[in-house]
């Protein structure tokens, strides 16, 4: 371009229009210079990016006389410098020369610029006319330019250019990867070989020589040697540069990769390493490519085959292959190689000396990130063993289903999902299914299960499942035919990986050698159990070889552990000291003649305990000839104590004994016995006491009983009697004893109960004076078992149920249990009772019960139950007091009703509890409220404010049946027009900004309680829509939701407000109105109420005077004169205002109101003002609207001339928006 503006101003002015135009047409900043230097003309696009007026001289070309360097200032500061260097180079010069700088734009930044200026001079003799030059923009170039030098950081490399020369750049990094100073030019060919380590410089050095007569590009890795002395690999990437077919260079780059050349070089030591373990593993490795030719076999194949690595490279391998193999074999491998599933397959391969052997071959495809397959790896496992072991088991499955034919035995196979996956030929036909049949599922198998062992073998099987266990049961099966079987089932879990796989086992019909085995077990039991009564065990020996066995028994009675195998020496070791010599010898005498014995010795047990024993044994000669000894030994230790007991008790005469024949002879006494009876031992020696006549002949037929049944027996049990003394007397007796059947004797115990009998008449004595004491109490008392079991009552018990002592005794039932004498409603709570508190630890209790008397009516009783223990803390009698509360209870009774209907007076007097005053107006309103309260109307509450209108809502509340659910108060005017919708029905999540959670509205709050809607008429067109839809509906939506919610909620709503001027102003919906207005209450204002005033102040005084800790005793008269004639505007609340203001401010203990604060002339009321659409606008315009307002009224917001006036709306509704919005009302006041 600037070739071709030369040519077309040769000979022309240079600064023509014609060159303006045809520099501004060009789409780059252009301009032209004087020859001293000084910038003459920049072109549009140059002079709008900086920004110069559109009248600026540079437009136009007009000469200034500006400085050359003049246009330096609109440069970078750091570029001033080097740009007034490169510009007085060609000034001075005359050469065409090009530099980088960044010039500021209009907005204050800075952009790169590559500036090319060049000299134009005269044709005919080279005089320099001006100077033309072009700035390109080279942001975008810089900034590459910098990631790529960040890049080249980052990644250690350097770029570089070279040509035959030597190097024209170095990059910044490629320095610092040299380790050479940043601010020199880049080396020179000799400097750089200087720098390469000494035994790659000749390498190296060839490699430039061959890029220099080849231009080609290359591509090494050399060592350098860093000033420091650091070694360092970096790799050389060069490309040749041509300009058309010339050639001028190389480009490349340079990367420090030391860390990546020792990775490399682990890497091959790891993957030498890795072969290695390959080669030496035992089995055969091998990869292969994609298409599935082989490049790769360890050592161990190679070594196997006989065949080196190359003849089994690509498909060489086939030559190895069994050829009956080889085809299924390679049609299953390339199918896998086609669709890249894991291949496995079984095949035998040749062995070196010609023997084939079966091999399992495994291959798995390695994948790219892509999926494609890179490689396949796979592993050849020498099987041969398994396949003949596989042979043989088919062999053997033969031969098992022939033994558990034979031997009655199957075998199955359970998967843990819940189902046998096998159940072999004679299990089935152990179960009596056909053998034809598949294997049954669970259900069908525990169907053929016992019913009594059927629960038992689901948990176990569940058992088994979960915990992989084994098992060893026999249950019991229930046949088709009905029979039932015993089955033998083991089982063992196979795990694999942890996980449970399987559980296998077998079945085996033991149904005979059950039966057997229970038979037998059964004898064994009653052997057991017979040696364990009568202490007498068995035992063998065999002499010969010192052979013993005990039974269980036999090892109790020398307590020795049923471990122990027993020795002659062992049952020695037990003997008493005293008896081992004797013992010793009828052993070695038994043993040698092969003669039975018996005899009696003791046994010294560890503890010291000495124990009595009969031994008793029979000897039997075997086929041998050799004798075996078989017996049994008795423990007759308690036998031996009583005896010895006996002895003692004879011979203390603490106990009368004797001795007589079957004919009623005493043949012996002793002297307790005789001293008894009075008689001396000369009468015993001379015969003349027998049984019968020391017995009263009344007796003696019960004497004659008692023989006959210890003849059968054996014993006398024990009984009473008597006998007659020497004198005539007699005595009472406890006898018993034993007969001596083999010497018809028998010895008699006798126990003196003289003292006895005489203890047990004054107990008898005592219980009757007791029960005549229990007779005149005034409570009713009866004494009970253990179990409730009736044993007495007293006399005022009886008499009340009618009944005699025994009739009471005999009616069915106890008293602790339903029935009987307790009322019906009462009966669970006493069986309860004694359930709860006695039957666990026997303690006291009482309860109130009902019992019926003997007229049929029941009375109530408080019934106390008091134990008593005996010694082990076990319950003996029960102790029961009844004292009769009928009386009492009738009286709580009738208090309990009592207080039901006070209550109720209360509930009505306290309804009203906050709404103080009697007059009518106030009367009149407190009906109405009792009418409307019980019902679910619609109520609406009218009046003027400060009135009570929600004091009223509560009361309706309070009154009605929703009095236990929710009170929902709203003021609707307080609520943001913005808002309402959201307050009233709640909003869902994200409904608007700032709705972060789901939000419920007061109506669901209000749920099955009541919503009172204050100043509801307020509320604006849009709401009182959705407020009409849940009067009629019952439902409503959230706001951001589409689903309706259903409300059961009592609505009253109340307002200051003439509704029906609102109506007629199209403020207020009319349908609304309708649904609202179904119960109208008027609270009358207190202007009308001039009778409750002194109540109301009373009231109000002495609320505010206990908060203020104040004590006022009276009122001044004037005050209440004075209040009682004031108009009250305001209503209630301006008169407690007044009051709680007096309160505070007054330090005398008389109330009264500073007459100032009352004025005699009512200020006229506001008139009521109807809402207005002005604010139901968007936020902008509302606030627009407001200040408006404000700024008419001078920031006025209440009375006839205030803002709220002129806008149509409440005061407080204008406050609330105007505090919504952060309006400062009080720059209106002077504006």
């Amino acid at each position: 371009m600037l070739n071709y503006l030369d040519s077309t101003i040769q000979g022309r002015p240079p600064l023509g229009a014609e060159l303006q135009v045809a520099l501004n047409l060009i789409p780059a900043h252009t301009w032209y210079a004087k020859a001293s230097g000084a910038l003459t003309f920049l072109n549009k696009r140059g002079s709008d990016y900086l920004g110069l007026p559109k009248d600026h001289p540079l437009r136009f070309g007009i000469d200034t006389s500006a400085e050359w360097d003049s246009h330096i200032s609109l440069l970078h500061p750091d570029d001033h410098e080097e740009t007034r260097r490169v510009w007085s180079t060609c000034l001075r010069t005359g050469c065409a020369g090009q530099v980088s700088f960044r010039i500021r734009n209009a907005e204050g930044g800075y952009r790169w610029f590559l500036s090319c200026a060049e000299p134009v001079r005269a044709s005919d003799d080279g005089t320099l006319l001006y100077w033309i030059g072009i700035s390109l923009d080279i942001e975008d170039r810089k900034q590459a330019e910098f990631y790529l030098a960040e890049g080249q950081r980052l990644a250690h490399m350097g770029s570089w250019a070279f040509n035959a020369a030597g190097f024209d750049y170095w990059s910044p990094e490629l320095f610092q990867i040299h380790g050479l100073d940043l601010n020199r030019k880049a080396p020179t060919v000799e400097e750089y070989m200087a720098i390469v380590h000494p035994e790659d410089r000749e390498f190296v050095a060839q490699a430039i020589r061959k890029m220099l007569a080849d231009h080609r590009g290359f591509d090494f890795t050399k060592r350098i040697v860093r000033p420091g002395g650091e070694i360092r690999r970096v790799r050389c990437v060069g490309i040749a540069v041509s300009h058309g077919e010339k050639f001028q260079g190389f480009v490349g780059t340079g990367m420090d990769v030391t860390e990546q050349e020792q990775l490399t070089e682990e890497l091959r030591r790891r993957e030498r390493e890795l072969r290695d373990v390959v080669d030496t593993i035992p089995a055969i490795v091998w990869s292969a490519l994609p298409d599935g030719s082989n490049t790769y076999v360890n050592s161990r194949f190679v070594e196997y085959s006989g065949m080196s690595a190359e003849q089994l490279a690509g498909s060489g391998w086939h030559a190895a292959t069994h050829p009956d193999d080889l085809q299924r074999h390679e049609r299953k491998w390339l199918e896998c190689v086609r669709t890249g599933e894991v291949f496995e397959d079984e095949v035998r391969f040749r062995r070196a000396d010609g023997q084939y052997r079966w091999h399992l071959q495994r291959g798995v495809p390695l994948r790219d990130e892509d999926g494609n397959i890179l490689k396949w790896y796979g592993v050849l496992t020498d099987i041969e063993d398994r396949k003949r072991a596989e042979e043989a088991l088919q062999r053997n499955e033969h031969y098992l289903v022939e033994g558990q034919r034979l031997a009655h035995m199957g075998s199955w196979v359970f998967n843990p999902t819940g189902f046998f996956s096998h159940w072999s030929h004679e299990l089935l036909c152990i179960y009596g299914l056909d053998p034809a049949q598949e294997a049954p599922s669970l259900e069908e198998y525990l169907a053929l299960v016992h019913p009594q062992d059927r629960e038992f073998m689901r948990s176990l099987i569940k058992q088994m499942v979960a915990e992989a266990l084994g098992c060893d049961v026999t249950k019991r099966i229930v046949r088709r035919d009905g029979k039932v079987g015993y089955i033998r089932c083991v089982g063992v879990p196979v795990v694999e990986d942890g996980t449970l796989q399987r559980i296998v086992g077998t079945a085996m019909d033991v149904t005979e050698h059950e039966l057997l085995t229970q038979e037998l077990r059964r004898r064994e039991a009653y052997l057991a159990e017979v040696q364990r009564l009568s202490h007498t065990g068995s035992f063998g020996w065999r002499p010969d070889d010192g052979e013993i066995v005990w039974s269980d028994e036999t090892y109790r009675i020398f307590e020795y552990d049923s471990t122990l195998k027993p020795t002659v020496d062992s049952a020695v070791q037990r003997i008493h000291p005293q008896d081992r010599a004797l013992v010793q010898q009828v052993i070695d005498r038994a043993s040698q003649t092969g003669t039975d014995f018996e005899h009696e010795y003791r046994l010294l047990l560890p503890d010291g305990r000495v124990k009595h024993v009969h031994a008793i044994n029979h000897a039997v000669q075997n086929a041998s000839g050799n004798y075996e000894f078989i017996g049994a030994v008795t423990d007759i230790t308690e036998r031996k104590t009583t005896e010895d007991k006996i002895r003692r008790l004879v011979e203390a005469d603490i106990l009368g004994v004797f001795i007589a024949n079957v004919q009623g002879e005493i043949v012996e006494a002793n002297q307790a016995f005789l001293q008894m009876l009075q008689y001396g031992r000369q009468d015993l020696v001379s015969g003349r006491l027998r049984w019968t006549d020391l017995t009263p002949p009344e007796l003696r037929e019960r004497d004659e009983r008692a023989l006959t049944e210890a003849l059968a027996a054996g014993v006398f049990q024990p009984y009473q009697k008597e006998f007659f003394r020497k004198d005539g007397s007699r005595v009472p007796v406890l006898i018993g004893g034993a007969l001596f059947q083999s010497a018809n004797e028998g010895v008699v115990f006798v126990l003196d109960l003289s003292e006895q009998k005489r203890a047990e008449e004054k107990i008898r004595e005592q219980e009757m004076e007791l029960r005549q004491m229990l007779d005149l109490a005034p409570q009713q008392v009866a004494v009970f078992g253990p179990g409730g079991e009736r044993l007495y009552a007293n006399r005022i018990a009886l008499d009340y149920v009618g009944l005699s002592l025994e009739e009471w005794r005999q009616t069915p039932g106890n008293f602790f249990t339903p029935g009987g004498f307790i009322h019906p409603d009462d009966r669970e709570r006493a069986a309860r009772a004694y359930s709860d508190s006695t039957r666990s630890s026997g303690s006291a209790y009482e309860l109130e019960l009902r019992v019926r008397g003997a007229d049929g009516n029941y009375r109530w009783f408080l019934v106390r139950y008091n134990p008593l223990h005996d010694d082990k803390g076990q319950v003996k009698r029960w102790y029961v007091v009844s004292t009769d509360i009928d009386e009492r209870k009738r009286a709580e009774e009738k208090l309990q009703q009592e207080n039901v209907a006070l209550r109720e007076e209360i509930d009505k007097a306290s309804m009203f509890e906050e709404i103080v005053g009697t007059s009518r107006p106030l009367k009149a309103v407190l009906s109405r409220i009792a009418k409307v309260a019980p019902t679910d109307s619609t109520v609406l509450i009218t009046g003027e404010t400060g009135t009570g209108k929600e004091l009223i809502a509560r009361a309706v509340h309070k009154r009605s049946q929703r009095s236990g659910c929710p009170f929902v108060s709203v003021n609707c005017a307080a609520l943001p027009p913005t808002l309402v919708s959201s307050e009233l029905f709640g909003h869902e999540k994200g409904a608007f900004t700032g709705a972060t959670q789901r939000r419920l509205g007061r109506f669901e709050m209000a749920e099955g309680g009541t919503i009172f809607l204050d100043e509801f008429g307020e509320l604006l067109p849009d709401t009182q829509a959705a407020l009409l839809r849940v009067l009629q509906e019952r439902e409503f939506e959230r706001v951001g939701g589409g689903q309706p919610i259903h409300i059961d909620v009592r609505v009253i709503a109340a307002t200051n407000r003439d509704l029906n001027a609102a109506v007629a102003n199209g403020t207020f919906r009319q349908d609304l109105l309708y649904r609202l207005n179904v119960f109208p209450i008027e609270m009358p204002p207190l202007r009308e109420r001039k009778d409750d005033i002194l109540m109301l102040v009373e009231y109000f005084v002495q609320r505010y005077a206990n908060r203020a800790g104040r004590n006022i005793r009276s009122i001044d008269k004037k005050t209440l004169d004075l209040l009682q004639s004031y108009d009250w505007p305001g209503n209630i609340r301006e008169l407690q205002n007044v009051i709680e203001r007096s309160i505070i401010l007054s330090s005398a203990d008389v109330f009264s109101v500073d007459e100032l604060w009352l004025s005699r002339r009512t200020p006229p009321r506001a008139a009521r003002v109807e809402a207005s659409p002005a604010l139901n606008v968007e936020p902008r315009s509302e606030r627009e609207i407001i200040e408006a307002a404000l700024a008419e009224t001078r920031g006025r917001v209440s009375g006839p001339s205030g803002a709220a006036a002129k806008l149509r709306i409440p005061p407080s509704t204008l406050e609330t928006r105007i505090k919504a919005l952060k309006i400062n009302k009080h720059q209106f006041k002077f504006g």
